[in-house]
């Protein structure tokens, strides 16, 4: 069977992953299989169903946002990347936020939001992990909806096994890019 391949789309995808590659504290760089989304998204599902540091149930919405674009890049950080802006974790209660991280390490509940014990018990908080924007790859021509996320502890040691990273280095993350082709 002969498959015709975009040569142009190819050039897109080497694009971003090139640029991705040069972003300050990557590593190493992998475009995942279907497989590989479909493995991590598993992860990520029993993941949720754990309660996070004390605080509630997990929504890892940036990931799961991630692996629902046409193609998703996983990479290695190190101590020295850097995070978009913005909260990493948003705690919230029936929609409502009640804490977030205000810069990496440092969160803020909000005690005037936070509903009594007994509500919380009926109704556990949400630990949601948004969606983040990367920079580095908005205006490459012909992809759009780019967006990061940062895999929960089993799906960053499944994907740092896929590119036989040391899983014993603490200093080593990773991080998911999804985008859209045009």
């Amino acid at each position: 069977m002969w498959v015709q391949i975009d040569i142009s789309i190819l050039d897109v995808i080497e694009d971003v992953v090139s640029r991705i590659k040069s972003i300050r504290g990557v590593r190493q760089v992998l475009i995942l299989t279907e497989e590989d989304k479909r493995r991590v998204l598993e992860l990520e599902r029993e993941a949720e169903q754990r309660v996070m540091m004390g605080l509630g149930l997990g929504d890892n919405r940036g990931v799961k946002v991630a692996l629902r674009c046409d193609v998703v890049v996983a990479f290695i950080t190190d101590a020295e990347y850097e995070w978009p802006p913005g909260p990493n974790l948003v705690l919230t209660w029936k929609g409502k936020v009640i804490g977030e991280d205000v810069v990496m390490g440092n969160f803020v509940v909000y005690k005037d939001r936070v509903p009594m014990p007994s509500l919380i018990a009926e109704e556990p908080p949400l630990a949601v992990f948004p969606p983040k924007p990367c920079p580095e790859i908005e205006n490459v021509p012909r992809i759009y909806n780019a967006v990061q996320g940062s895999p929960s502890p089993p799906a960053d040691t499944y994907l740092k096994k896929r590119m036989n990273t040391d899983l014993r280095d603490p200093r080593l993350g990773t991080a998911l890019v999804g985008f859209n082709l045009e």
